[in-house]
């Protein structure tokens, strides 16, 4: 039962773990990116370089995944403006090149996707 426990914790630190490198990388991209406007990398600069690491995680993740677009499974999260209106533009210039306006049903379908994916690889189900 212990050893069941240890790969347990081992498999939530490991979890968490990818989840804060995966934030820390999107940030360190996106705020070198030019292709992104300033007015979505300000935000990010400041909490990325005025909060301790170990706190800016929480803050960094806050603010680019507290979507219900993109949290359409958790009814409890708060949406900020920010985080749709840069997952918008993200989606226009990676999926469609910002050459087709995307609708919000393309944008939950293409999420509800990935998402789907990734439950299925980490059997988060």
């Amino acid at each position: 039962l212990r050893e069941i426990q240890n790969v347990n914790r081992l498999d939530i630190f490991l979890y968490n773990f990818a989840r804060q490198l995966f934030v820390y990388r999107l940030v360190n991209y996106l705020l070198f990116d030019s292709n992104i406007p300033l007015h979505f990398r300000r935000p990010l600069h400041t909490i990325w370089h005025n909060r301790p690491r170990s706190k800016s995680y929480i803050y960094l993740s806050y603010l680019l995944f507290s979507n219900p677009i993109i949290n359409y499974h958790d009814a409890n999260i708060s949406s900020n403006a920010f985080s749709y209106r840069f997952n918008l533009f993200l989606t226009n210039l990676f999926i469609r090149k910002g050459s087709i306006p995307v609708s919000e049903s393309i944008l939950t379908s293409e999420n509800k996707k990935w998402s789907d994916r990734l439950s299925y690889d980490f059997k988060i189900l």
